[in-house]
């Protein structure tokens, strides 16, 4: 009689982390220092995330994320520094810091597909293990940008309102469940701050 791996028979725990690695791709990004200072561009691999999942049900969790992303081009620029402006090549940076309520909605049965054993001779499919999956967080984002000019170096700190839907899947393996998502952040405009709007493209792990 073979033994059957215990990881894959496990039904997953109600509690689940996420940790996740995230490229930041820039879709309208305005920089925030002049009218003139024009959009960010460039893809970025400085992200990370981390979040933490209840699932009250098989198929839907509640939790919360926090996020870091960050991302920087090097390009001429208008910028407005107190009451002078100037032209040249900027050095600018941005931080963005997310903390977001969430709520994802599993689109297959979880614990049976988490805990399903091939059966001997059998491989594993792995199309039948994947867990795709919906989700959205509302919630806050501290954003940061930073100006070099070569001659003065000027920082901006704002807060926004923040959305950000998600689309991805979970695929459990022997250790822990890959995750793979990709999400849009879009922050609302206010206070004289035009809005944001990013992408991100997730590759983790989660830990029950």
């Amino acid at each position: 009689m073979s033994e059957e791996p215990p990881e894959e028979r496990r039904k997953p725990r109600k509690a689940q982390i996420g940790i996740t690695w995230d490229l930041v791709i820039p879709i309208r990004v305005p920089v925030t220092a002049g009218s003139e200072a024009g959009m960010m561009s460039g893809t970025s691999i400085q992200g990370f995330s981390l979040e933490l999942r209840y699932w009250l049900k098989d198929r839907i969790a509640l939790g919360a994320l926090v996020a870091w992303h960050t991302f920087s081009d090097k390009k001429s620029r208008t910028i407005g520094i107190d009451d002078s402006t100037q032209t040249g090549l900027v050095q600018t940076d941005i931080n963005s810091n997310e903390i977001l309520a969430r709520i994802t909605h599993a689109l297959a049965d979880r614990p049976a597909i988490r805990t399903r054993v091939p059966k001997p001779g059998e491989k594993l499919d792995i199309s039948k293990q994947i867990i795709p999956y919906i989700g959205a967080g509302l919630g806050a984002t501290r954003y940061l940008e930073r100006f070099d000019t070569g001659l003065s170096v000027q920082s901006k700190e704002s807060w926004y309102a923040a959305i950000v839907p998600e689309i991805g899947i979970e695929i459990p393996t022997k250790l822990v469940p890959v995750i793979v998502a990709g999400r849009l952040h879009y922050f609302f405009a206010s206070s004289g701050n035009p809005d944001q709007l990013y992408a991100t493209f997730s590759l983790g792990a989660g830990f029950d």
